[in-house]
């Protein structure tokens, strides 16, 4: 967990986590921690983990993509005059809570996954709030 904390555990979905955990607990199967006290036991799987290819791969391959905005397009802007609006906010959520389907307002995928996350949605709120930047 301090290696997903060091990356941020919040860009790793519940699967990215296992995945992670898996090479983590791989890297340090044949380890030895009969001897160590708790703490250097902890120092030693997470500096083993660190140097392991496999567990920079997990760490790496597992992580959520950071969305970022299409030129011109307004994240959260359903109808396209350059503002996002209450309504279109509420559309937004419900398309990320599974209300709705992404035809409501497509304008919400940034990274086109086909789903809506929570940084589409602050990435919306906060065009709400200043203004569009596209």
């Amino acid at each position: 967990m301090q290696l997903l904390e060091s990356k941020g555990a919040e860009n790793y979905s519940p699967q990215g986590v296992g995945a992670v955990v898996d090479a983590v607990e791989a890297a340090n199967a044949d380890a030895d921690f009969t001897s160590l006290s708790v703490d250097d036991a902890v120092t030693q799987a997470r500096t083993t983990a660190a140097n392991d290819a496999a567990v920079q791969q997990a760490l790496a391959e597992n992580r959520l993509p950071t969305p970022t905005a299409t030129p011109g397009v307004c994240i959260g802007d359903c109808n396209g005059n350059s503002e996002v609006t209450v309504d279109e906010l509420i559309k937004g959520a419900n398309i990320a809570l599974g209300n709705s389907t992404l035809d409501a307002c497509p304008q919400f995928d940034v990274n086109g996954d086909g789903s809506v996350t929570i940084n589409e949605i602050i990435t919306a709120v906060n065009n709400a709030l200043r203004g569009c930047q596209g």
